[in-house]
């Protein structure tokens, strides 16, 4: 009897689990490497910082600020704001605006270190890992009430295509996923830069993105099947042991 229940049990989980455990992650950027820089008080509108990202999509980090002018912070000659990234929380990137500051930041995946998106720099990436990833999933929150708004763009060298999300006011990381279906017009196994800008974020924001990366998030008809498998696998174990 021990062999029948076995064997079902074995059935079951490589049918519904099958199609799970081929997810081929596909990191953009998991901010395990050190990179820290300011947007000074009043008048100064811009700042931005390059640096070496071996766990990032192109082996490299672009990362600039920018404030509107006759913002309030350039008006009255206050604010610092500041992005921390592995510091001082461990891999996560840490963007912080000072009271009554708008500042936005953007973010340049592409192989190299400057301001200009560069998609003849490093080798294609196929963010579908031979199609079988179908999101990409952003691991972020905002501690700080009100909603800040994100776009992520992909290139391929010829095209590129951008999806808006927002991270709402609260102190637990959520994951968005964003449907790689949604990113018309590009080549996804021909991906050769990336970038992330926080746009209309609300004043005095704090905000932590801990992970970025293409990914099988699972379809309700496998979470489904998971759960019928798991719930006849449950009545027949029973039925066996109450046997004689």
């Amino acid at each position: 009897m021990a062999n029948y229940r076995k064997v079902f049990t074995r059935a079951v989980l490589a049918l519904c689990t099958g199609t799970l455990a081929s997810a081929s992650t596909i990191i953009i950027d998991s901010f395990q490497d050190n990179q820290t820089f300011s947007l000074g008080p009043g008048l100064v509108t811009f700042s931005s910082n390059a640096a070496a990202a071996p766990n990032a999509i192109g082996g490299n980090r672009y990362i600039e600020m920018s404030r509107p002018v006759g913002s309030f912070a350039a008006n009255n000659n206050v604010g610092e704001d500041r992005i921390r990234v592995n510091t001082p929380f461990n891999a996560i990137l840490d963007f912080s605006t000072d009271a009554g500051d708008t500042t936005n930041f953007k973010i340049i995946w592409d192989g190299n270190q400057d301001n200009v998106v560069n998609t003849n720099l490093i080798p294609a990436t196929d963010l579908t890992g031979g199609s079988t990833n179908n999101v990409i999933r952003v691991n972020h929150r905002s501690d700080q009430a009100g909603s800040s708004n994100l776009k992520l763009t992909l290139y391929d060298g010829t095209n590129s295509s951008s999806v808006s999300f927002s991270s709402p006011g609260g102190n637990n990381f959520i994951d968005t996923f964003l449907l790689l279906s949604g990113f018309s017009g590009v080549d996804l196994t021909q991906i050769r830069a990336v970038t992330l800008e926080e746009i209309n974020g609300p004043t005095s924001i704090d905000m932590q993105i801990d992970f970025i990366g293409a990914e099988r998030a699972p379809e309700p008809a496998s979470l489904l099947m998971l759960g019928g498998g798991l719930l006849a696998l449950s009545l027949f174990g029973r039925k066996l042991t109450s046997r004689p």
